[in-house]
């Protein structure tokens, strides 16, 4: 994907939630947040064997960097209309441990 890549460090706001899909595929779903950013976290999601390697020792608060491409998601809202916002399809997900 030339010319569709991003690298981001913010702060884990919740949880991050692993599924496995019935058919096998794990799915990682996290939000992120940045301090100029903040009270607007960003989704990002992470397939396969790598999203369940990446989900070991994430948690909320955790500082996190995330390599991967940024996509466009239009949905539709309950009064009918849509809202396009974006989300991360991550590559690699890393805890980064602060140097306090």
């Amino acid at each position: 994907m030339a010319g569709n890549r991003i690298e981001l460090w913010g702060r884990l706001v919740g949880d991050p939630e692993l599924r496995i899909t019935p058919a096998g595929t794990a799915i990682l779903h996290l939000a992120m947040e940045f301090a100029e950013q903040s009270g607007n976290p960003l989704a990002v999601i992470m397939t396969g064997d790598a999203a369940k390697d990446s989900h070991a020792g994430l948690k909320t608060g955790a500082n996190v960097r995330v390599n991967g491409s940024l996509k466009a998601v239009r949905r539709r809202l309950k009064s009918g209309l849509f809202e396009t916002g974006y989300e991360v399809i991550a590559e690699s997900i890393k805890l980064e441990v602060s140097q306090n």
